[in-house]
């Protein structure tokens, strides 16, 4: 709820700017800096990608966390209690998918709060099927975090830390790559990196399917893994 809340505000934040965008980018030369300038869309819909990246990093922290309470309870000793009830694998499916779908629902609460506020400060605002589409590209990131996570915890609860570290270095290379002047490879090592930024780019289900695989994979070792080690 409070992230839902949070991720809402954060978006009408963003949105809030985007009725004097030009202004906005022309006197800030390193939000310039960090994208090309495409003269078939406005400044506004090339802007809404980088926003909505930083909203989907943003989403994934609860993602990750919910996950990380598998590794909070078996700290604690609760876990003995709940596999009572339920076999390991369900106990981690079903968190990864309570993770993935708050992850969701925050993810599109922050697309809403953009349109919101952009709606009512622009003058010819975007289309809600536009931001909402461009929101929902970004979506199958959420389940590589999901999934890696998951494993990271399957193996050992201690190694969670792995998994907002690469998230924190994936917003570096994404959002800051080209101030850092980062090779292309850094780029490509994070989910962002090859999120269609619609609809400046053409949808590409390629990416939707390789994300889907990478992480219904990861999801599967997890499984593996978690149902022979000890807790």
């Amino acid at each position: 709820m409070i992230w839902g809340l949070g991720l809402l505000l954060m978006g009408e934040t963003y949105g809030s700017i985007f009725g004097d965008i030009d202004k906005f980018v022309e006197t800030n030369a390193t939000i310039k800096a960090m994208f090309v300038e495409n003269p078939k869309f406005n400044l506004a819909v090339q802007f809404m990608g980088t926003i909505l990246m930083i909203l989907v990093v943003l989403a994934t922290v609860p993602v990750i966390s919910l996950i990380g309470c598998l590794g909070k309870d078996e700290r604690l000793g609760r876990l003995d209690l709940l596999l009572l009830k339920t076999s390991r694998t369900k106990l981690l499916w079903s968190t990864w998918c309570l993770a993935v779908l708050v992850g969701i629902i925050v993810a599109e609460l922050g697309g809403i709060g953009l349109y919101l506020a952009s709606a009512d400060v622009m003058a010819h605002p975007i289309a809600v099927t536009t931001v909402m589409s461009a929101t929902t590209a970004y979506l199958p990131t959420l389940l590589v975090f999901a999934s890696l996570a998951t494993l990271l915890i399957a193996v050992n609860r201690k190694l969670l830390d792995l998994a907002w570290l690469y998230l924190i270095a994936s917003f570096i290379a994404d959002y800051l790559g080209s101030l850092l002047n980062l090779s292309k490879i850094y780029h490509q090592l994070t989910p962002f990196y090859w999120v269609p930024r619609l609809p400046v780019d053409q949808m590409d289900w390629r990416y939707v399917c390789v994300m889907g695989i990478i992480s219904l994979a990861l999801l599967g070792m997890s499984s593996l893994i978690y149902q022979k080690r000890d807790i």
